[in-house]
Order: C-alpha cells, then sequence, then structure tokens
C-alpha cells in the first residue's frame, strides 16, 4: 500500500504583483477571466469581485492597525531620521510617543494605559522593514 503526501494548504499561489498585472490584463481585453483563472491559477471568484470591486483591490488580512497608515508613515520617519542624526531610538522611546498620540486622540485601543506592548512593537517593525534593530536595546 502506497502512502502519498498531502500538499501543504497555500492559501495565495500567486503574488499581488501578478494579480493586479493580470487584473490590468482582463481590463485592457488582452486575456479573458476563464483563460487568467487557469494560466494564472487566480480564483475566477477572485478576479471577478476585484474588477466589480465587491472586494478591495489589495488584500490586507486581519484587523485594522491601531495607529493610521498616514501616522505610521510619519513615525518610521521619525525613527529614521533620528538614526541618522546618530540618534536612535529606544523602543521605550517609540511606545511612548505612540501612548502620548493615543492619549490626545482620546481613540479605542486594545492597549493597557494607551501605551503599546512588545508585540505591536514587533508588528510594527515587521510592516516597516526599513527600520532595523542595531542594537539588542534599541530599534
Amino acid at each position: 500500500m502506497e502512502i502519498t503526501k498531502k500538499k501543504p494548504y497555500q492559501r495565495f499561489r500567486y503574488t499581488e504583483e501578478t494579480l493586479q498585472e493580470v487584473l490590468q490584463m482582463i481590463r485592457t481585453n488582452l486575456i479573458t477571466i476563464s483563460e487568467a483563472s487557469r494560466r494564472y491559477s487566480i480564483p475566477k471568484s477572485t478576479l471577478s469581485n476585484k474588477l466589480t470591486g465587491k472586494v478591495p483591490q489589495i488584500r490586507k488580512m486581519g484587523p485594522d492597525t491601531v495607529l493610521s497608515s498616514e501616522e505610521e508613515s510619519n513615525l518610521e520617519k521619525w525613527i529614521l531620521s533620528k538614526a541618522l542624526l546618530r540618534f536612535p531610538m529606544h523602543s521605550d522611546e517609540v511606545k511612548d510617543s505612540v501612548q502620548k498620540v493615543l492619549k490626545e486622540t482620546e481613540r479605542d485601543n486594545p492597549f493597557t494605559d494607551d501605551r503599546p506592548g512588545k508585540k505591536w512593537l514587533q508588528l510594527f517593525l515587521q510592516r516597516h522593514p526599513s527600520i532595523t534593530a542595531k542594537h539588542r536595546n534599541h530599534l
């Protein structure tokens, strides 16, 4: 009796860039939805839903971030500009600045006393790979 291994589940077999290129090809009538689905392994329903606007063009998994994308971008620029001036940010300084913003804007957030924790900082750094940790106590 032969035992076959199951293929590991892979949610998306295509990149975001490929999806955008394929959608543009369909919009300009270079390829049909069915042909694009077969050729690029993108489900027809995904292509159709993206083209009709039923789902957003850009996929984002998980909940929304606490800070807006503009706020996160400003925070990233601030951290990088301080690093260029040779004043690396300590992780507590970043958390303090986020806490200050959240207290001033009085918005709902999942943090205790409006202060983000280690997990938030870790995920923020993943979203902004241009920020790197040079030393253990610094970002």
